[in-house]
Parts: structure tokens; sequence; C-alpha cells
């Protein structure tokens, strides 16, 4: 042991005069921290002190072992600050988000922003005649009524021959439709939240394009990737996260849900953006929608014990990362979203429930297009017979010239009798366990993702944890 002390001094105190040499500092004095000169100049020192492995180990070294006014303890501190400014530079490079730009990143989306409650929204309702704005939406007070039957096919206008399973929903029927620059919350009697629809979510940021134009692009991948949940209805609807297995062998797990052959690298960075998309929209559902409805959301879920969203190639967690404008953004502590997720492409819907273990569903609108081919004119149009998919006529001949103006696609929910027309920037909270579903789609071009509680996975979930 005195033999090892005596060698551990002579090792340091040759360290020592080594970082203090006249040529060693002249070295130190210009040189790059990037470079192989200073891989040698760490390899010098290790061989002296063994612990000393990286630049900064022995900067750090250095800088401990001479004065801050010496011609050393100058060229050392110099040689830290170049060190630092490579990091930062090479941070840049790479792409990768800094601590300010997280910041100030999550303050541009107003993810920051203190939810607000019904008492609050109350307080700060617009005057009358005002559409409303997603921090002011309007309040309306409406009951709900009778139930239509499942199954029927809603439609905006009549642009096709009347029959059993079409239910057209305007205003004449008595439907409240809220337009698209309407953001509005419908209560009823006792002030509980009956549906939520506010407009422009996160786009009066200056990221807005390029997050909105990312989410776009990781709706149109998993919707071409991934298998189509809902084959019988128009459009394409996948599904991401935990679920209960295929109807004739229930299983709690997580879905395979690639129909298409991608390499291991590929398939895990489409995951890691559907996980952001979906926990992205949780987080604005969190800040800006009712907090009793978050709050009976998360009740509810929370009893359950469910895991948070996962993948086959993304394991459970905390944290996710998403690529803005060319800017990696990672958050590896944040909570993900519930565990699973749907994205839907020009998909609508008949009329039916869903059967859920929490009260509300979130949806977020990403894009929303009417076909400006078939836009009203004054020019009369042909009939077109056109080949539909799921429920209706195989065949049925429509006239475009009577499709709606503002295109299809538009959420419904028949027994508030409210109609909510689409647009690109809506969140939407509504009651999956009373009968809704989306009007047919007229051309409209729509996109989006829904946080959906789905009853069948929590009891495929319970049944697993009982065993």
């Amino acid at each position: 042991m005195p033999k090892n002390s005596a060698y551990q001094k002579e090792a340091l105190a040759a360290a020592k005069n080594y970082v203090t040499e006249t040529g060693v500092v002249a070295l130190v004095d210009s040189l790059d921290p990037t470079t192989c000169e200073a891989t040698a100049l760490v390899a010098a020192v290790a061989a002296m002190r063994p612990a000393l492995l990286t630049l900064d180990d022995v900067i750090n070294f250095a800088i401990n072992v001479t004065s801050k006014d010496s011609a050393a303890g100058l060229a050392w501190r110099k040689l830290h600050s170049k060190a630092v400014q490579a990091k930062k530079e090479a941070k840049i490079l790479s792409g990768v988000s800094s601590h300010c730009e997280k910041r100030d990143f999550i303050h541009a989306l107003g993810l920051n922003t203190k939810p607000r409650s019904i008492e609050d929204f109350i307080a700060n309702n617009p005057s009358n005649g005002s559409p409303g704005s997603f921090l002011h939406p309007r309040i309306v007070y409406r009951e709900r009524t009778g139930e239509i039957k499942r199954g029927k096919v809603l439609a905006d206008t009549k642009c096709r021959p009347e029959v059993d399973e079409v239910v057209v929903v305007d205003e004449d029927a008595g439907y409240y439709v809220v337009q698209p620059d309407e953001s509005v919350i419908f209560l009823n009697k006792e002030n509980e939240v009956e549906l939520v629809s506010l407009r422009g979510i996160l786009h009066d940021t200056p990221t807005s394009k390029d997050l909105y134009g990312w989410l776009e692009a990781v709706i149109a991948t998993a919707c071409s990737e991934r298998r189509d949940v809902r084959p019988n209805h128009d459009g394409t609807m996948v599904q991401v996260g935990w679920n209960a297995g295929p109807r004739h062998a229930r299983v709690f797990g997580l879905a395979k849900s690639y129909t298409k052959t991608l390499d291991s690298q590929t398939a895990i960075d489409h995951d890691q953006d559907t996980i952001a998309a979906m926990t992205l929209t949780w987080g604005i559902a969190k800040t800006f929608l009712p907090t009793e409805t978050i709050a009976a959301v998360t009740d509810a879920v929370g009893e359950t014990g469910l895991p948070k969203l996962a993948t086959r190639n993304v394991a459970e967690g905390p944290g996710y990362r998403l690529s803005i404008g060319g800017i990696l953004y990672e958050f590896p502590l944040y909570d993900r979203a519930p565990c699973e997720g749907l994205f839907t492409q020009n998909y609508a819907s008949p009329s039916h429930r869903d059967p859920s273990h929490a009260p509300y569903t979130f949806s977020w609108t990403v894009a929303r297009e009417p076909d400006s081919r078939y836009l009203p004119h004054p020019d009369p149009l042909p009939t077109h017979t056109l080949r539909t998919r799921g429920h209706g006529p195989p065949l049925v001949a429509e006239n475009p010239k009577q499709w709606p103006a503002y295109g299809g696609g538009n959420f419904i929910d028949t027994s508030l009798k409210v109609k909510v027309i689409q647009a690109p920037g809506t969140l939407l909270a509504h009651r999956p366990g009373f009968m809704h579903g989306t009007s047919r789609l007229c051309g409209t071009r729509v996109c989006g993702m829904t946080i959906p509680f789905t009853l069948r996975i929590k009891e495929q979930f319970d049944q697993m944890v009982a065993l």
C-alpha cells in the first residue's frame, strides 16, 4: 500500500508538471479541441493519470492545479471556453435542441399555459354573435334528445337518392351547426361538459407550419403502412399502442399493426413519430380543455392501471421525441399519452357508440380541405355514379353540385343534435357512449388523431392482471 501511495503521488506530480510545461501550455493556448492533437494530449495525460479519460477531465484537472492568473491557467481556461463552444456547435449541427430551445418550443406551443375550469370559461363567455376563440369559446346550453339507430349513414345534404339508412343532418333537422371558425363548449343544465370544439389549436405559433406539416406526414405514413382496423368504412383508420387482440382470440398486448416490411430502424423511427404525435395530442387536450373534462378522464384511466403508449419497437416508459423544422426535440421524462391511439385519413363512419372506460374521447383534426373540383358553382354538373365502400348501396348516383360547400367528413353528435363542421386545428372532446358519427366525405380530404379509451382493452387488461 505505501508503494502504491508513493506511485500515485509521483504520477500526480508528473501530471501537474506536464500540464504546466511551457511547450504544453503553448500547445494548449492555440489548440482546437476537435482535432487529433487534442486526442493526443488526453492520451499523454492519461498515461500518468489513468482516471483522466476525456478532454473535459484533463481540462478540469489542469484548471484545478493552476492559478487562474498564470500563463498555464489562462491557457487551460481558454481551452475550456473553446471546448464548451465546440459542444454547442456540434449540437447545432446534429440538429438536437438545447434546453433553451426546448423551453422556447413548449412556450411557443402554449403547453405551459395554466388549464382552466368550466367556471372560468363561463366567466369569460364572449358576447352574443361572437364566434369565440379556443381561449374564449362560446358557452351553449343544450340537452340530449332521442337517439337515432345505429349504422345510419349521415349526410350534410340531400345529394343522393332517399334511402332508409341515410340521415340528413342540418339546421332544418334541428341541429346546431358549429361553423369552421366557431369555438363552442356545450354544457347541460348541471354545467357538465357534453361536447367541446376548439378551433385554431397551435395555429399562431412560430412553428405552426412545420408542426402541422410534420403531423400530416406522420398520419399519412401511419395510414399507408399499418393495418386498417375499419376496412368496411370509408377511408382509413389505424391503431397504435396496446390492444385486445383479434375478436376470435382476445389477448392484451402491443398491436402488430405494420402491413409493410420495414427495416428495424425505420420501424422504430415511425413508431417514435406516432408516440410523439399522440403524446402531443394528449398534451394539448390537458392544456386547453376544461379541467373537469380532463379530471374525469384521468380519474377513470388512473384507476385502471393501464400502461402508457408504447409499441413493439419502442418500449414502455416516459419520454418522446419529434423533429420539427430540422431540430430534434427530446423530452425524456415527459409522460406519454394513454395506452392507445388512432390515426385516420379520409375517414367517415355511420352512427355508432364506442364502449369506453372513460367519459370522453379526444381528437385533433390536423388537415382538412374540400375537393375544389366539386364545390357548388353556377354551371350545372353531371350526375356522378360513385362506388361506395361499406354502408349504403354499392352503386350510388349523386350530383356533386349538391355537395356542401364546406365539405363533408363532419362530426355529428346525434342525441345532442350538434354538427361540428371540421377544420384544421380543431380539438374535439365528446362523449363516446352516445350515438355519434361522421358525415359522408363528399370529396373532402381530412386527417387527424384520436385518443379513445376502449372498454374491451381495459377488460382484457383486467383479465390478464387477475390471472
